[in-house]
């Protein structure tokens, strides 16, 4: 997420975006301990947050690979 990092990684490297829904992201998370920011909190109201922040930086990726299949 960081501006700096992301132009070195786009100038020396090549990235790849693992994109997954809302409802996959659950799936993978529930039960699975060593999430802290899910820990005792509403996942989904979680993800769903995070998505939004996320996602729109992440579609600048060189690849993008839809995971819910």
């Amino acid at each position: 997420m960081n501006p700096r990092l992301r132009k070195i990684i786009k100038k020396y490297g090549f990235t790849i975006w693992l994109n997954a829904s809302l409802e996959v992201l659950i799936n993978r998370t529930s039960g699975r301990a060593g999430r802290p920011l899910l820990e005792g909190r509403d996942s989904r109201k979680i993800l769903s947050d995070l998505m939004g922040e996320r996602y729109p930086i992440y579609s600048e990726a060189d690849l993008i690979i839809d995971t819910d299949t």
